[in-house]
């Protein structure tokens, strides 16, 4: 399912995949609540973060809850590990 892992230029910042309507859409099949959304929203923005940081925690709150965690786990050490 590689449509939720974050795309990184190099700089050791990610971005996300989706234009606001697909991320919109994604949060929403993820089975995120509503008031989940806007806890998540609400409380990032307690901490000063920007907009566009705040899409991408709401990205993987939404693949955390969608993608099981063995999956994750294996991306994960696939994509973190050095090459061999």
């Amino acid at each position: 399912m590689p449509f939720w892992i974050r795309h990184d230029d190099g700089d050791g910042k990610g971005s996300i995949l989706f234009d606001e309507e697909g991320l919109a859409n994604f949060v929403l099949a993820s089975g995120l609540s509503k008031s989940r959304v806007e806890t998540i929203v609400s409380e990032y923005k307690t901490m000063d973060y920007k907009n566009d940081e705040i899409l991408m925690e709401l990205e993987a709150f939404a693949a955390a809850k969608a993608v099981p965690a063995h999956i994750i786990a294996k991306k994960v050490v696939e994509f973190c590990s050095p090459h061999k």
